[in-house]
């Protein structure tokens, strides 16, 4: 009997698994899932029209037009138009030629990047950023009496005229910069 039972048993367990691998389970709904599912259907042909928002823009603008582009402008605005959305960038007006040159390669890529409609550019031209506080050079040290015989003695050799002393000059201002090694080239 025991037997019969444990057959009836693994029988069963072969069913369960043979009906689970044939039907996909379905989560539990949850309360008002089903209205926010019809609100986004509904709204997404008419969020697609409006275009990206600027927000989201600036979020990725960098990864949109690159590093370079990006230190130099912002997105401002998204004007929505019957053919597609303008984009509006600020950006100085030494940067406007490089947009300009870019402008098909942007509108590809906020369009790939935010999927909606942007079909022109508009470059509203202003100023330059203001530098932040702490991107201002520093006042240079003053030298050491070590520091400015160590200058003088590699131009010994040097005859004493005026190209002479443009070279300590020189010289003394890269060791107040740069006391312990040369600067790095970029």
């Amino acid at each position: 009997m025991d037997q019969v039972q444990s057959l009836l048993e693994k029988l069963e367990e072969r069913e369960s698994i043979a009906r689970l691998s044939w039907q996909r389970a379905r989560p539990p709904a949850r309360a008002g899932s089903q209205l926010r599912t019809a609100v986004a259907v509904a709204l997404a042909p008419v969020l697609k029209q409006a275009g990206p928002s600027v927000e989201l823009l600036r979020s990725r603008w960098a990864e949109i037009v690159g590093e370079r582009l990006a230190k130099a402008t912002e997105p401002s605005e998204v004007i929505s138009g019957k053919g597609g959305a303008t984009l509006v960038i600020r950006a100085p007006s030494a940067a406007a030629g490089m947009i300009q040159h870019a402008h098909d390669h942007i509108i590809q890529r906020v369009n790939l990047a935010v999927g909606s409609p942007v079909t022109k550019l508009r470059i509203d031209q202003t100023t330059a950023r203001p530098r932040p506080a702490s991107a201002s050079p520093q006042p240079p040290r003053r030298l050491s009496a070590a520091e400015r015989a160590e200058v003088a003695e590699a131009l010994a050799t040097m005859p004493d005229n005026p190209v002479r002393a443009a070279l300590a000059r020189l010289g003394e201002a890269i060791v107040a910069r740069y006391p312990s090694s040369p600067p790095e080239r970029r």
